[in-house]
């Protein structure tokens, strides 16, 4: 299967493809969800054959060998299939893991602006530069840069941040027009933005990550499945609650934190707090504890427009 995805050839796809074929029509395939599979689950199910996605940590957990080799993996997920036992994952629809491809793109570029920012503050700071603008990249703070006298070295370095954020302000501003016109035309989306602090696109990125919200039985399986509920360590009598386990997709738990925090800064405005003073970040457990809360407003909300029988893909 490596050699069919470095070829890359119909020719190639082809004979991968008889070969499955002496297995019989009625074959089931287990197929790990390691780096890459998308293409080969996708390859498979035009093919009409059954699939099934193996759960790498539940599969380790469950089949654990001190000798790892393609082959022996490969035996073990046949047994396991077999059996019964195979532990699946979600298998996506193609369109539904597009539009994760789409936002996931747009949360990429924003962090590598973030980045190029944090080095353009690092320049004035090296040269000794203390900001005259909160906002180094309104219209006041570019005039700032663009007129600040500097020596010809570190003058290229911020001139070369300063054309590189503006490129990427490009693509953000274009891909931010595709994620617009798609929720445009979600009505799920319409239905979560009801939610204080869940915007457009807080919102199309817990539809795109979620998928079918029938596959879970209630807002807890959610969590649970999300990485935010405690690992629970117990002996005896004895029960240790730990941080959250950090399973599932670390884009969705980054979109209900962001929205339990704008909506924490909406509610501090509204109480006209002094604009002087800024709020010290919540502990890690109390964002836990209000992303969960999140995640019980939504989920219902979810579930009842699901009631037609179309999941959120």
């Amino acid at each position: 299967m490596s050699s069919c995805f470095r070829a890359g050839s119909s020719t190639t796809l082809t004979r991968f493809l008889e070969l499955l074929r002496g297995l019989g029509d009625d074959a089931e395939i287990a197929l790990e969800a390691t780096y890459g599979w998308e293409w080969l689950a996708d390859l498979l199910e035009e093919a009409g054959y059954d699939l099934h996605l193996s759960h790498p940590l539940r599969t380790k957990a469950i089949a654990a060998a001190r000798v790892k080799t393609d082959a022996v993996d490969a035996r073990t997920l046949a047994h396991l299939l077999r059996a019964d036992l195979l532990p699946e994952a979600y298998i996506a629809p193609r369109e539904l893991r597009d539009l994760r491809d789409l936002l996931r793109h747009r949360v990429a570029l924003t962090r590598m602006r973030s980045a190029l920012k944090h080095r353009v503050a690092a320049v004035l700071a090296k040269n000794g530069v203390q900001p005259a603008y909160g906002d180094l990249f309104g219209p006041g703070g570019r005039r700032f840069l663009a007129e600040l006298p500097l020596r010809e070295p570190p003058r290229r370095r911020l001139d070369s941040l300063l054309a590189l954020i503006d490129a990427f302000d490009g693509e953000i501003e274009q891909t931010s027009r595709e994620i617009d016109a798609r929720a445009s035309e979600d009505p799920y989306v319409e239905v979560l933005c009801q939610i204080r602090g869940v915007g457009r696109y807080i919102a199309m990125l817990v539809i795109a990550e979620v998928g079918d919200i029938t596959r879970f039985a209630s807002a807890r399986h959610l969590c649970a499945w999300a990485g935010l509920t405690p690992t629970v360590r117990s002996s005896d009598r004895r029960t240790r609650l730990g941080h959250i386990s950090g399973q599932g997709s670390p884009a969705l738990r980054w979109a209900w934190h962001h929205g339990c925090e704008r909506a924490r800064m909406r509610a501090l405005a509204l109480a006209q707090r002094p604009a002087a003073h800024t709020p010290s970040p919540p502990h890690p457990s109390v964002k836990r504890k209000r992303s969960s809360a999140l995640v019980l407003c939504q989920w219902p909300l979810l579930a009842d427009h699901a009631t037609d029988g179309r999941p959120l893909d």
